[in-house]
């Protein structure tokens, strides 16, 4: 046998003009403490943040009528009450804002409060079942009683101011 080594011959392939030819991967940017593998992919092939995978998948469904509206009621908002600012749903202000009115004489205020606590408790029951949902004559007498009730208060405060 002969004492040359064997002579390997290596053949590469001339890129044509014109092209590029694709990046090799390297593990310069590559944290080598961070596990690279099977539910670990490398960093640089991840998913944008803020990108969707899919951006041509299914459209988010469009909200409704109900889903506005209780977006915008229980929505926080700020109020002042007794000076101290504090934060409630915009239903609850407004419910708030319709007893105080109501209670300083506005009677079309505590109707409405009135009517919207009908809606939500029993009366509101009775509707669906095919009852009439008209106020009882009890409930008219307490409305017309409270309304006196207001009006009495009112020139009360009116009589005080003239003093």
């Amino acid at each position: 046998m002969s004492d040359k080594p064997l002579q390997v011959r290596h053949r590469t392939r001339k890129a044509k003009p014109g092209s590029v030819s694709a990046p090799i991967a390297s593990s310069a940017g590559h944290d080598p403490h961070r596990p690279v593998g099977y539910g670990n992919p490398p960093r640089a092939t991840q998913f944008q943040k803020g990108k969707s995978g899919n951006p041509k998948g299914r459209p988010r469904l469009k909200k409704n009528l109900g889903t506005l509206i209780d977006e915008v009621l229980f929505k926080e908002v700020v109020i002042t009450e007794g000076g101290r600012r504090r934060k409630v749903s915009a239903a609850k202000a407004l419910f708030m804002r319709q007893l105080s009115e109501g209670l300083s004489g506005d009677g079309k205020a505590f109707e409405r409060l009135f009517r919207a606590h009908q809606m939500l408790s029993g009366s509101a029951a009775e509707g669906v079942d095919g009852a009439s949902t008209e106020p009882t004559d009890a409930e008219k007498a307490m409305v017309a009683e409270l309304k006196r009730w207001l009006e009495a208060g009112q020139a009360g405060k009116g009589e005080a101011g003239d003093d």
